[in-house]
């Protein structure tokens, strides 16, 4: 009975022992994939405090595309095939400081999955309206931490 314990203790350690080192390995490399930069077709758009005080500016969806009021913003949408949008905040912890900055403005845009989100951001980046944009970065765990 004593001979069983240990040698689970030993099979124990030698499974910790494998997922110590070989863990960061697989992490980073995804298990032998390539791991994306950003998110697949998302995009995330901050619009700057004078677009949003637009009597035209309003978010919806026709006939299968984002319609924000903005002409000119609602042209990029359609040229680069945005689907849908989503709040990047749906909740303001502390309204009044979220608001100073900007969070409120923020929003998710989804395009086709294949879609150039780095050319798709620069073209939103350099819209009048839009104080900034990027592609909807991933980040990961590239070494396993040590909380002991």
């Amino acid at each position: 009975m004593m001979k069983h314990g240990h040698l689970s203790h030993v099979r124990l350690s030698l499974v910790l022992i494998v997922a110590i080192f070989f863990s960061p390995l697989m992490i980073e490399k995804g298990l032998g994939q390539e791991l994306p930069a950003y998110a697949p077709g998302s995009l995330i758009i901050k619009f700057t405090e004078l677009a949003v005080d637009q009597k035209d500016y309003r978010f919806r969806i026709e006939d299968g595309r984002i319609v924000t009021g903005l002409r000119n913003v609602d042209i990029l949408g359609t040229r680069f095939g945005a689907t849908s949008f989503n709040r990047f905040y749906f909740e303001l912890f502390d309204p009044v400081e979220d608001r100073k900055m900007g969070k409120d403005r923020m929003f998710f845009f989804q395009f086709p999955a294949a879609a150039d989100m780095e050319n798709i951001a620069n073209a939103y980046g350099n819209n009048p309206n839009i104080e900034e944009a990027h592609p909807n970065y991933l980040y990961y765990a590239t070494i396993t931490p040590n909380d002991t």
